[in-house]
């Protein structure tokens, strides 16, 4: 599987930013920049960047709408076990060891659902971890167990409980319906043997499954969620540890404590993984910090945790990465929440600034974003971050930076040819007035430093000869005629 962070610096080679190196000459060069990237993306499938980073709704189940069940037929020859009470688990266990039955069991204890194209593959790697049975003649471990093509799907089905579905998109999957966690929870408990065993098992999946959708990242997120959740305990010392080994894993986690944190029973559990990683010297566990605060404070109030993020982020400009960029980037455009986090380090940053190349520096910086942002607009995400600003607040937040990017002539050349390629490209859209509206709050912005940059934008925009140029250069004409009567 490629990795997510693989995939963000092959695009960050395709591109060839080089900010600090490299000198635009005009808007068509970025615009060529960008159809370049594009390209890339679409030559080379970008789901492992999109799975991690996106809007939450999109990994949950229910977005997959389960179809109508299709219940195995009863084969009268095998008993039918409740693996969510305890005895029947234990009895079950007991009488079929290693083997279909069992892998199956623990499988659709761990995930919600499994495609059924999956189950094979997944049962196999699955046998390679389960403690082997003993033969009672001599002792000797059996070899390892084969997959035994002829047992039937819903034979087995019908043994453990399980059932069918069909979600909205036609895929088949299979499942152990409502509660199916405490199953999972008795094979933890009854056979703490089998929990070692699942715990190295699910890590390897994670490491080698391909996320070939959103269903795909879906399973693995939650089968994490529900083996953390029935002993975070234990999980802080045998899961965590372990996924932090990778920063490939920085989605994922941001995913996992998400979940963990919008759940009422492991939400004090999620605040304590959050304050670690608050606290952590780590040179990349701030993302899934990120992540993570991008999505609950889209949905939830309780975002207390929000200034101390803006510290962690404002003292580690100077060291971000172009890959760092790239994934500020991302989440800006799937939070609200997120987009005005980083105007607040953004102004942070300048204002714990001491000396004027400093300033300079987070104004680069700025131009950095914007331009990685840039990128990113299409017609479905038309309004650029820290430009289109969604509130007052935002803008407010840049203004300082602004004006030092406007005092500096590479940084301003820099900035008028990336809104130039966008202003462009955006009046080839359907666009609605509030984004023109946002659109020129920025512009206006940009002369707050200085009445001498009025006229300088006013002439920009009229030489951008874009439809939405027009119509910014006709409102801030009148705006600048008001204030200078």
């Amino acid at each position: 599987m490629k990795s997510t962070d693989e995939a963000e610096q092959k695009a960050v080679e395709a591109s060839e930013l080089q900010d600090e190196k490299e000198e635009l000459n005009n808007y068509e060069e970025l615009e060529q920049k960008k159809r370049v990237v594009n390209e890339f993306n679409v030559e080379d499938n970008e789901a492992n960047i999109q799975t991690f980073i996106q809007s939450p709704q999109a990994l949950y189940i229910n977005y997959y709408s389960q179809g109508e069940k299709v219940r195995p037929s009863t084969i009268s020859d095998n008993k039918t076990y409740d693996l969510r009470d305890q005895s029947a688990c234990s009895e079950f266990v007991e009488h079929y060891k290693n083997g279909e039955y069992l892998s199956a069991a623990i499988i659709l204890s761990v995930f919600e659902l499994v495609a059924l194209s999956d189950l094979p593959r997944l049962s196999l790697s699955l046998m390679e971890y389960l403690p082997k049975n003993k033969t009672a003649k001599d002792d000797i471990q059996e070899p390892s167990v084969q997959q035994d093509a002829y047992i039937s799907l819903r034979t087995i089905l019908s043994v453990i409980g399980g059932q069918s579905f069909i979600t909205e998109e036609g895929q088949q999957c299979i499942g152990l319906g409502k509660d199916s966690q405490h199953a999972l929870k008795n094979f933890f408990d009854l056979f703490p043997a089998l929990r070692c065993s699942i715990i190295s098992w699910i890590l390897q999946v994670n490491n080698v499954f391909r996320y070939r959708t959103t269903f795909d990242a879906y399973q693995i997120i939650m089968a994490f969620v529900r083996i953390i959740s029935v002993d975070f305990i234990d999980s802080k010392r045998n899961i965590f540890p372990q996924l932090y080994a990778n920063p490939v894993n920085a989605g994922l986690l941001g995913n996992i404590v998400y979940r963990l944190h919008e759940n009422n029973e492991t939400k004090e559990e999620a605040r304590a993984v959050i304050r670690q990683w608050i606290r952590s010297d780590s040179t990349w566990l701030w993302r899934p910090l990120c992540l993570e605060y991008s999505m609950f404070a889209d949905n939830k109030a309780d975002t207390a945790y929000e200034g101390d993020i803006v510290k962690v982020l404002s003292k580690r400009i100077n060291t971000f990465s172009q890959s760092d960029i790239s994934f500020i980037v991302r989440i800006m455009f799937q939070s609200k929440s997120c987009r005005t986090m980083i105007t607040e380090v953004l102004s942070r940053a300048y204002a714990i600034s001491h000396t004027a190349g400093e300033k300079t520096s987070i104004a680069h910086f700025y131009i950095k974003l914007v331009r990685q942002s840039y990128y990113m607009v299409n017609r479905k995400y038309m309004e650029l971050p820290l430009v289109s600003c969604d509130t007052k607040e935002q803008q407010k937040n840049i203004t300082d930076i602004i004006g030092r990017a406007m005092s500096e002539y590479g940084l301003r050349k820099q900035l008028y040819a990336i809104l130039k390629a966008y202003l462009n490209e955006v009046s080839g859209y359907q666009y609605a007035s509030n984004e023109i509206m946002h659109i020129s709050a920025f512009f206006y912005n940009m002369t707050l430093s200085g009445r001498r940059y009025q006229a300088d934008v006013l002439q920009f925009l009229k030489g951008c000869n874009s439809k939405i140029s027009e119509n910014i250069y006709t409102q801030l004409s009148k705006v600048f005629t008001k204030e200078g009567n």
